[in-house]
């Protein structure tokens, strides 16, 4: 099985999912083998199945085709190249930065949470890391991290704060002659 990576001599479960305290609330495996007995060819319902159907190629069997097989964790690299090739926000913008653009331009926030259910914090701090490294030009963007904060963390505003400063946001940045009255909350 390929759920565990080894420490010295020792095989130790990856862990999928955790509360915000960090406790461990199961492990990559036990996640898996949930999906498997809840629907074959990926039709769990589950997070993994439906990462994989959202942003996964399509098989010949019409279903997605999965990263890995969840009975033995074996890793198809060619799926794993198509997520990084087609979904992965770090290459591209490191290739726009070499061009002389940032791909990061004006202030764009990034919301997340310090400790992520499923770990989806992990690649969100490597961006925040690499974009304060830019230099030609230095981007803006801007990072909020939520310490202890529930899964789908808004920041410190309210959900109806958060529409309105997203309303606002596009208000100002629509294409010139766009007419888009339903975003005007004043």
């Amino acid at each position: 099985m390929r759920f565990s990576r080894c420490y010295d001599w020792r095989p130790v479960p990856t862990i999928n999912s955790r509360f915000t305290n960090g406790q461990a609330i199961q492990t990559s495996e036990q996640r898996n083998r949930y999906e498997l007995v809840s629907g074959d060819d990926g039709r769990s319902g589950e997070q993994i199945d439906v990462w994989s159907a959202v942003w996964g190629p399509v098989g010949e069997d019409g279903f997605f085709k999965p990263a890995f097989d969840k009975s033995t964790g074996k890793i198809d690299k060619e799926v794993v190249a198509y997520w990084r090739d087609h979904w992965d926000l770090l290459e591209p913008l490191e290739a726009q930065l070499d061009h002389g653009r940032s791909g990061a331009e004006g202030q764009p926030l990034f919301l997340c949470r310090r400790r992520g259910y499923v770990f989806l914090n992990n690649s969100t701090m490597e961006l925040d890391a690499w974009l304060k490294t830019t230099t030609a030009p230095h981007s803006q963007a801007q990072f909020m991290y939520g310490n202890v904060s529930p899964h789908c963390w808004q920041g410190p505003a309210s959900p109806q704060q958060r529409v309105i400063e997203i309303a606002q946001h596009i208000q100002r940045h629509k294409p010139e002659g766009a007419d888009t009255p339903w975003w005007d909350y004043r």
